[in-house]
């Protein structure tokens, strides 16, 4: 076997084992596409390079377009699907009110997720140490409203 026939099929496994670093269905098959013209080169059907650069590109082309999907139904991958809407996984949530809150002052604060944010309250004053729901959120503060009708 010559030096060329070596360098593709080299060339072609380093990229077949390149996709388990970089997972995605693509390294790999322009690495068979590469292993493929090293083959042809060895049994003297490719000969000169601008003829198996040639071969290599539509090798990759006709085993990406013909055998990608393929292998994608057949090995998913994992796909996680998550909110990335701050306002739409707030809202609802119960918080603690940490600085008295007045339906017209902001100067009010609840304690969520580890951290306070400024509040204002939707109907009445909400005291220190109360429990609230988040409404929504108007601006930079959150608009609560009180868990329980005790609240005045």
């Amino acid at each position: 076997m010559d030096t060329v026939s070596w360098i593709w099929i080299v060339t072609g496994s380093v990229a077949v084992l390149g996709e388990l670093l970089i997972p995605g269905g693509v390294i790999a098959f322009l690495g068979v596409a590469a292993m493929l013209v090293g083959l042809g080169h060895y049994l003297g059907l490719l000969e000169g390079w601008v003829v198996q650069f040639t071969a290599w590109f539509v090798l990759s082309l006709v085993l990406l377009i013909g055998l990608r999907g393929v292998f994608m139904r057949l090995m998913p991958g994992s796909i996680s699907i998550g909110s990335t809407d701050e306002d739409a996984t707030m809202l609802g949530m119960e918080v603690e009110v940490v600085e008295t809150v007045h339906p017209d002052n902001a100067d009010g604060r609840i304690r969520h997720q580890g951290t306070t944010w400024a509040a204002t309250s939707m109907e009445g004053t909400i005291p220190a140490g109360a429990r609230a729901r988040i409404a929504y959120r108007e601006n930079t503060r959150w608009v609560i409203e009180p868990i329980d009708s005790s609240a005045s």
